[in-house]
């Protein structure tokens, strides 16, 4: 069985922490992108989908407002 790519959503509000927890996750191999817009995420998250490896562990920032 082969097991898909791995997702993270970070959200919080501004000031909580979001950016630091990115630039961890980025330190053990994550790939990030902090405020993605609202409007690209479905589009995205699509994009992660096809990926299908367990090699791609794909991390989110997003705003709560």
């Amino acid at each position: 069985m082969k097991e898909s790519a791995q997702l993270l959503i970070v959200t919080g509000y501004s000031g909580a922490g979001k950016s630091s927890v990115l630039r961890a996750l980025e330190d053990i191999g994550f790939f990030c992108i902090d405020n993605l817009p609202e409007a690209l995420l479905d589009s995205f998250l699509q994009f992660v989908s096809y990926l299908n490896t367990s090699e791609h562990r794909v991390a989110v920032g997003v705003d709560v407002r």
